[in-house]
């Protein structure tokens, strides 16, 4: 992860201290922060920087090396991270 890659995630992570249990790297570099939550709208979404994101989940940092095109998830805050490469 670059400081200057955008994040997209959710107000249910932002605002209500949800936990970040599902990260996309997608192929165009932009990075899917999320948890659990199911139909979700437009409105939801929210856009931060990379810095903003790991204020909330420092543990990020253990998964930023993951290459475009991959995934990592967890069964909750305290499981390890399982990568996923597509590639």
């Amino acid at each position: 992860m670059k400081e200057d890659q955008i994040v997209i995630s959710t107000r249910f992570i932002l605002n209500d201290n949800m936990p970040i249990l599902h990260v996309t790297h997608d192929t165009d570099g932009v990075w899917q922060c999320l948890n659990n939550e199911t139909e979700l709208k437009e409105e939801d979404a929210v856009v931060l920087s990379l810095d903003e994101i790991i204020e909330i989940d420092p543990t990020l940092l253990e998964i930023t090396h993951i290459p475009m095109g991959s995934k990592a998830y967890r069964k909750n805050i305290g499981s390890e991270w399982i990568i996923l490469n597509d590639n």
